[in-house]
């Protein structure tokens, strides 16, 4: 896992404890911007992880049986 995979992965679990933080002192309204920071930064940090699992991965050639 490179450096900022870590970090992106660090933010959305702090954002996720922000949010449920303000979920429980304040409700959902004022939690939404933490929780919603969360989500984007945990899909984020799968579509790297994906597109370098892709790209990781031998090319099949393409040719006739």
């Amino acid at each position: 896992m490179k450096l900022f995979e870590t970090i992106l992965l660090a933010l959305s679990a702090v954002f996720l404890l922000i949010g449920i933080h303000q979920g429980m002192k304040h409700g959902i309204q004022a939690s939404y911007f933490f929780l919603m920071v969360s989500s984007g930064l945990f899909l984020w940090y799968t579509l790297r992880k994906k597109k370098a699992q892709e790209e990781s991965k031998p090319k099949k050639a393409k040719g006739k049986k």
